[in-house]
């Protein structure tokens, strides 16, 4: 079973119990948010959130910035890192 297969199957057993499937899914990292998104790229699967872009930075409620994309109807988040810009500000990524 390949990686995409695993998440709809999560998403497919909940539903079998009887159980909403998870809202989100949290990655560790920012490295392996960035991985999964290299997967949806090499798989052809891309999900357009937001125009040119597969993926939009969130607040979470404690201030935090995420990333999030959304797989199979759950959300997909790992920790965002901040890049500056050549006009002095920054954005997420």
């Amino acid at each position: 079973m390949d990686f995409f297969d695993s998440l709809y199957s999560i998403r497919q057993n909940f539903m079998a119990a009887g159980l909403d499937p998870p809202q989100a899914i949290i990655l560790k990292s920012h490295d392996d948010g960035m991985k999964f998104l290299s997967k949806i790229r090499d798989s052809g699967m891309m999900l357009y959130q937001i125009p040119d872009r597969a993926y939009k930075p969130v607040e979470h409620p404690d201030g935090s910035m995420w990333m999030e994309a959304e797989f199979a109807g759950m959300k997909i988040h790992w920790p965002a890192n901040r890049y500056a810009t050549q006009a002095g500000g920054y954005v997420w990524g």
